[in-house]
């Protein structure tokens, strides 16, 4: 597998997560830009040529997952946002129109699926 020249920031407040993902999207061929909260992963994107931000909901501050995916489908519509969550499972009305959401612990071939069909990934 190989992703496609794309930067994903990852957004996850829990340290060993954070390390987890990052590896499992370095794996899949992505640069990776870590990020502990949701001002970190705007800071990232301010500064970078982000493709995809994927992000948990639960995090801590007043800018959680379901209010940075809204802004960025909203000012930035070309990110692809991917929500995860291991504490809740949002309403249908509570993810952003576009944004993938995946329950944790995700499984990773099928977020590396939901990948390859949005054009993120060559192949599986």
């Amino acid at each position: 597998m190989k992703g496609r020249d794309i930067t994903v920031v990852v957004a996850e407040d829990d340290p060993s997560i954070l390390a987890i993902t990052v590896e499992f999207l370095e794996e899949l061929g992505f640069e990776t830009l870590p990020a502990l909260d949701a001002y970190q992963a705007l800071g990232h994107i301010m500064r970078n040529d982000v493709d995809v931000v994927f992000c948990d909901v639960d995090m801590p501050g007043d800018s959680d997952g379901i209010k940075l995916a809204a802004s960025l489908r909203h000012q930035v519509p070309e990110i692809q946002v991917v929500l995860t969550s291991g504490w809740m499972w949002p309403g249908k009305g509570n993810v952003p129109k576009g944004c993938l959401f995946f329950r944790k612990p995700y499984n990773v071939e099928e977020v590396a699926k939901s990948f390859v069909k949005r054009g993120l990934l060559a192949r599986l």
